[in-house]
């Protein structure tokens, strides 16, 4: 899923089109300051409780942290 996101980002060139029929004006947004987005993946088999759920969620923000400072625009699983 993460691929899919990223494709069509990129393919919606930085949202120009949808952010100008929004102010009503042409606009022209350089590469380093379009929309990106980063993700952080965690997946289990079985999850037991609400405790593992938690630790899930935070192994997800800390790989999102970690690619925030590091890389924008990319996933880690």
């Amino acid at each position: 899923w993460a691929r899919q996101i990223y494709t069509m980002i990129a393919e919606a060139e930085g949202f120009e089109k949808e952010i100008a029929e929004s102010l009503g004006e042409e606009v022209s947004i350089a590469q380093q300051q379009r929309i990106s987005c980063s993700i952080g993946i965690v997946a289990k088999e079985y999850i037991r409780d609400e405790e593992e759920i938690n630790a899930m969620i935070k192994q997800a923000d800390d790989l999102l942290y970690t690619i925030k400072t590091s890389t924008k625009g990319n996933y880690r699983i």
